[in-house]
């Protein structure tokens, strides 16, 4: 699901914002946006939880 709504917000263009991602449409009308657009991936777990998961 993580994947799907950073492809959708960064990636995949939409006719209402102009054939923008909704990123492009927020930098070019916001600027001073303070948000950070990171990827963000599946989540991998740690060792520790793996571990007890395997317990």
């Amino acid at each position: 699901m993580a994947d799907w709504l950073v492809f959708y917000n960064t990636q995949r263009p939409h006719h209402r914002l102009g054939q923008r991602t909704p990123l492009q449409f927020l930098l070019q009308h916001q600027p001073e946006c303070q948000r950070w657009w990171t990827h963000t991936g599946t989540y991998q777990g740690t060792e520790k939880e793996d571990k007890i998961t395997a317990a």
